[in-house]
């Protein structure tokens, strides 16, 4: 069944993302209606010091709680994904980073929902800097670091028994699957 969109109104605009009502036809009958999230690329990176992983605890106005995860961000206007993530890096860290390489390019985190463009980046800690929050997040202050083979262990944990990744505390979706293709690609 081939289906054309036939129809996108704009619900709301916001800095990351557009909200829209789209219709789908097949031969001028309307097949599908949908609200969708078309958001703007972002990368995730994976700071990596010496055999630990670096963390941040991030509060999620979603659902009211805080979420292990990586830095993450938003590709500004004029940055490719690797300046993307050496600022995104610093800015929720404090921390610079060096030997950036791609793992994972064109994730979509949930096509139901929306068509969210993720690049997911490793690279080595290789110094630390200013950290500089934007207005619209709360990370706290600590760092997190755990070794790889802990990691492992308490994302199996996490995604087979239900049990919180560290200190009573989950991943986000976005930092499980980019713990998931850097483990696929390294163990």
């Amino acid at each position: 069944m081939d289906l054309k969109l036939t129809r996108e109104k704009l619900i709301k605009e916001t800095i990351r993302m557009k909200i829209y009502d789209v219709t789908y036809s097949n031969l001028d009958k309307e097949v599908l209606t949908h609200t969708i999230v078309r958001s703007k690329p972002s990368v995730l990176v994976i700071p990596k010091k010496d055999n630990k992983l670096v963390f941040i605890k991030e509060f999620r106005s979603t659902t009211g709680d805080y979420y292990l995860e990586f830095p993450a961000g938003l590709i500004e206007d004029g940055e490719d994904v690797f300046e993307a993530s050496y600022r995104e890096t610093e800015e929720e860290t404090g921390l610079k980073v060096e030997d950036l390489s791609i793992l994972a390019t064109k994730t979509l985190m949930d096509i139901s929902v929306s068509d969210e463009n993720l690049t997911i980046l490793t690279g080595r800690v290789s110094g630390i800097s200013t950290r500089h929050l934007d207005s619209m997040e709360i990370i706290s202050e600590d760092l997190i670091y755990l070794d790889e083979d802990i990691v492992y262990e308490r994302l199996n944990k996490e995604l087979y028994e239900g049990i919180p990744f560290y200190d009573n505390i989950y991943l986000s979706g976005a930092t499980r699957y980019a713990l998931l293709a850097y483990f696929n690609k390294n163990k």
